[in-house]
């Protein structure tokens, strides 16, 4: 037996509950999209004003309006996230240890302390980053492109003592050191009694280069 329907108690048609339900669905769906806009007040770690935004955008859009709007605001927001995430435009970048490759003899970067970057500039304006898996294969390999004798040209190599990035061009190098393709020079930004400054580090790379066939694999001296 049913129990009888509490006062004041009357029934809603199915079409309305249905279409109730749609419409919060909808404005659950923009609110959860919906950045701050000026005005608003703090709601949430977003300061959002939901129901006062919604209240402003409603009466000059309607429904499509909303749509649309919320539409905009994603795209802005994956185009702010990609900006963030994207190349500075200058310096080092980051490296992926044990994937990247040295651009000259295709080895995998793996020594954290004697790595090195060359940022060229482009003819567009911006600039591309190569990275090598020693400052020796990184010297050779832009002594045979133009951008050599660009300023804008940078070169950075890792401090030996700490992986830091420092400028190649100011550093003072160290003889004698393992290094992954064997030019055995690991740079440092302090000065150090014996040490070579950047243009003795070079000459120190081509001198070893021009002894040793080492393109592409470890030193071994060449055949008679």
């Amino acid at each position: 037996m049913r129990e009888p329907r509490p006062a004041g108690y009357e029934s809603v048609p199915h079409e309305r509950l249905v279409r109730a339900d749609q419409e919060a669905s909808q404005s659950t769906r923009f609110n959860d999209l919906f950045l701050p806009v000026p005005g608003h007040v703090q709601h949430g770690s977003l300061g959002v004003n939901r129901e006062a935004s919604l209240t402003r955008i409603e009466p000059l859009f309607g429904a499509y309006g909303k749509r649309l709007c919320a539409g905009v605001l994603v795209a802005m927001l994956t185009f702010v996230l990609s900006a963030c995430g994207g190349d500075p435009g200058q310096g080092p970048v980051e490296v992926k240890w044990d994937r990247d490759a040295c651009e000259r003899c295709r080895m995998v970067l793996s020594d954290r302390l004697h790595s090195a970057q060359v940022r060229v500039p482009m003819p567009d304006g911006r600039s591309r980053v190569y990275r090598f898996d020693d400052i020796g294969c990184a010297l050779i390999w832009l002594e045979e492109r133009a951008e050599r004798d660009n300023p804008a040209t940078e070169i950075w190599v890792n401090d030996w003592r700490t992986g830091d990035w420092i400028d190649a061009r100011t550093a003072t190098y160290l003889r004698d050191q393992v290094t992954p393709m064997e030019y055995g020079l690991g740079a440092q930004s302090a000065p150090a009694s014996d040490a070579l400054d950047f243009e003795q580090a070079k000459a120190h790379i081509f001198d070893v280069e021009a002894r040793f066939n080492v393109h592409g694999g470890h030193l071994h001296p060449r055949e008679p």
